[in-house]
């Protein structure tokens, strides 16, 4: 839903988005943004419900973000994206923010059976995308197994099986639900499942990227939208 949330505001910014989605179907990120800008429950759409379609495709937002979001299901090497990139930025005039959800399912024209040396080169590759675009790059990225565990201090070394991440990132947060000591809570999970109670811990911000820290949040999962929430 962040992700979602996040690349739709980029596009009412006036900047194309590619969005490489593996995890969700493309219509369900569609549904996403209409439940948002309507203040309609994402259940009338995914249960093909709302009555009102015609109207939501004339929202403002609705059109300028369709003008703008590009979604990608089917699995492209990272290294034949430069053509769809060059394609965008020939229509729109700049080139698109990037989105990746997520960086384990995405495929580079080299194999090998090493998943760490995988990622390595997945990274090496998107890290030469932004430069050589000068355009963000965001993904998505599970942890070390152990991280998940409560009462597990999230950290920096929570990264550490996502390959060179952790060095090759310009921006770096969790999103989890911890205490005051940034340790996850008991039932950590159904705390976000049920309450929508989100916490985004940033590790890493550099380049201009913003500050670290902790920043609450709460996930409407009916109308899918994001907000800050009251500190405790």
């Amino acid at each position: 839903v962040l992700l979602n949330n996040i690349a739709d505001n980029i596009c009412l910014n006036d900047y194309p988005v590619l969005f490489f989605c593996y995890d969700d179907d493309r219509t369900e990120l569609r549904h996403r943004t209409f439940a948002r800008f309507s203040k309609q429950s994402i259940e009338t759409f995914n249960k093909r419900t709302a009555t009102n379609l015609r109207q939501i495709y004339q929202l403002p937002e609705i059109k300028k973000i369709m003008s703008l979001k590009y979604v990608v299901q089917q699995m492209i090497h990272v290294e034949k994206w430069c053509d769809l990139i060059n394609q965008i930025k020939h229509k729109h005039g700049k080139p698109p923010v990037i989105f990746i959800d997520y960086l384990r399912k995405l495929r580079t024209e080299k194999s090998t059976f090493d998943e760490r040396l995988r990622i390595d080169d997945i990274l090496s590759k998107l890290t030469e995308i932004a430069k050589n675009n000068n355009t963000p790059v965001i993904a998505i990225s599970e942890l070390g197994r152990d991280s998940y565990k409560a009462g597990q201090r999230l950290s920096m070394a929570s990264f550490k099986e996502s390959g060179t991440i952790e060095y090759d990132a310009s921006w770096l947060g969790i999103l989890g639900a911890v205490d005051e000591d940034g340790k996850l809570k008991e039932n950590w999970d159904t705390i976000i499942e049920q309450d929508g109670n989100v916490d985004l811990i940033i590790f890493k911000a550099k380049r201009g990227t913003g500050s670290t820290g902790k920043v609450s949040l709460k996930v409407n999962k009916e109308t899918m939208t994001v907000s800050d929430r009251p500190v405790e």
